[in-house]
């Protein structure tokens, strides 16, 4: 029998454990980037030699390759795909992780929202750029949103059912494709390194604590 089921209060518990650990890791590495860009220290001046190295070195091909890839985590595709589980946990009933599914990708655009006008960093200042989006620069939207909704659209696939679902595959499949739309926002100019990292650290806060919040109505006893 699987150890989950079998003594579910200790599953619960070094998953609760875990959770945290992977909060207060990421928090911290958040608030270490927040606060060096504020600085204007080292940190600054190194992203801005990745942003440059790549800027200069960028051909017309590799930046459609990454516009494409860069589509894959703006807001109209995440909404889509956001919309189309929805549909899908509806049609099963299964409210409650439409409900996690709901808030953590609602969430996630007001977090990142509210972070975007705190720090109000520029955006990486480069002759030529290949793309000149609005709005300010930390966190990157596209790295929070791409790895909240792909990060609890993996957590979904784990409560898939079938055996036979190739879900490990999958799951790489859409990790690999969140580190590839924060690089092309640091190739396309779009990010500093540090907005990317940032925001990655960010939505790990956020998706950690929906996946715990959904997990704990999960495990709930029904009366």
């Amino acid at each position: 029998m699987n150890d989950k089921l079998r003594h579910p209060r200790r599953w619960l518990s070094a998953a609760l454990i875990a959770g945290l650990l992977v909060m207060a890791a990421a928090g911290a590495l958040f608030i270490f980037l927040a606060d060096e860009i504020g600085e204007q220290a080292w940190l600054t001046r190194f992203d801005l030699s990745v942003a440059q190295f790549f800027h200069q070195h960028g051909a017309p091909w590799s930046v459609h390759l990454f516009e494409t890839i860069t589509f894959f985590g703006n807001v109209t595709t995440l909404g889509v795909i956001g919309l189309l589980a929805a549909l899908v946990l509806a049609f099963q009933r299964r409210w409650s992780l439409l409900l996690g599914w709901a808030a953590a990708l609602a969430g996630t655009g007001e977090l990142n929202t509210i972070l975007k006008n705190v720090f109000r960093r520029v955006r990486p200042q480069l002759q030529d750029p290949w793309v000149t989006p609005p709005g300010w620069s930390f966190p990157s939207g596209h790295a929070m949103g791409s790895f909240v909704t792909y990060g609890f659209l993996a957590y979904l696939l784990t409560r898939v059912p079938s055996t036979n679902f190739p879900r490990r595959i999958v799951i790489a499949a859409l990790a690999i494709l969140v580190l590839l739309i924060g690089f092309s926002r640091i190739y396309l100019g779009a990010h500093f390194l540090s907005d990317v990292i940032g925001g990655y650290a960010a939505a790990a806060v956020w998706l950690t604590f929906c996946i715990l919040v959904t997990d704990r109505t999960q495990q709930r006893p029904r009366r």
